[in-house]
């Protein structure tokens, strides 16, 4: 009896424990994108809108794979056609997202694009395109984040399509010092409940050795 008593609360004191290092290789972040110079491109009749998504936040396994976030919808509008020319687009445009870590700090990074084609009422031409570099990178504390935009180019929607262009962005998490795991400063509340079950550990044997 003594024993498994003593060996519930070992089990106990290793599960609170591990826990904690189970959380310290997910690494969360909050992110937000704007859009320069503008969110609505004009040209004749028509126009292309970018709506950005709302700021939000999310976690990515440490030297695990990517997670997908999204940046913006992408739509058209034109009343050209017929007697009306077509409206023609050749605009350029930068994506910023704005990265924070909740441990450390924040970061901006930038992605350059171009919108070049034609619009009419009933047809889209405009293709959406990323140039180069289409992944960036930046280290806040100890955890480099590697950010790759998607899709590199894209067909605009025609005017009234119920399917709107999503652009969005891979993000990744490493360690700075390579590809093993690191071990980041464990939360208050982990360290407190570990303190807490060695404590508990140590006077659960006190009183057996007193029996």
């Amino acid at each position: 009896m003594k024993c498994s008593h003593a060996c519930a609360l070992l089990t106990a004191v290793l599960l609170v424990l591990g826990g904690g290092r189970v959380r310290a290789d997910v690494v969360d972040y909050s992110y937000s994108w704007t859009i320069s110079p503008k969110s609505v491109f004009s040209s004749g009749t028509g126009t292309v809108s970018f709506a950005l998504v709302d700021p939000g936040t999310a976690s990515v396994e440490l030297n695990g794979p990517s997670g997908l976030i999204q940046a913006a919808y992408v739509t058209s509008d034109s009343s050209a056609g017929g007697q009306v020319p077509a409206d023609v687009f050749n605009n350029s445009f930068s994506l910023t997202l704005r990265l924070t870590d909740s441990l450390t700090n924040q970061t901006d990074l930038t992605f350059a694009g171009t919108l070049q084609g034609e619009l009419t009422k009933t047809s889209s031409s405009i293709l959406a395109t990323f140039t180069d570099p289409t992944t960036r990178q930046a280290t806040l504390g100890d955890v480099t984040f590697t950010v790759s935009i998607d899709p590199l180019a894209a067909a605009i929607p025609f005017p009234g399509s119920t399917s709107p262009l999503l652009l969005d962005a891979y993000v990744s998490a490493a360690g700075i010092d390579g590809p093993g795991p690191i071990q980041r400063t464990p939360e208050p509340s982990s360290l407190a409940l570990g303190g807490s079950a060695l404590l508990i550990l140590g006077l659960s044997r006190r009183r057996l050795r007193m029996k």
